[in-house]
């Protein structure tokens, strides 16, 4: 995800350590985003009836 790799890239570049916040937003990111996959799954494995 582009944001995650904005926030990992932006303390690199300040050579620091993730932050708090910052760990607790990738983090919802990520959970967001394999919920989204998940979603976007469900409809190919569990094809409704017609």
């Amino acid at each position: 995800m582009k944001k995650i790799q904005h926030i990992e890239r932006a303390a690199l570049q300040q050579q620091r350590p993730l932050s708090e916040f910052e760990v607790a937003q990738i983090n919802k990111l990520r959970q967001q985003s394999h919920q989204l996959y998940q979603t976007a799954w469900l409809g190919y494995l569990q094809p409704q009836a017609a």
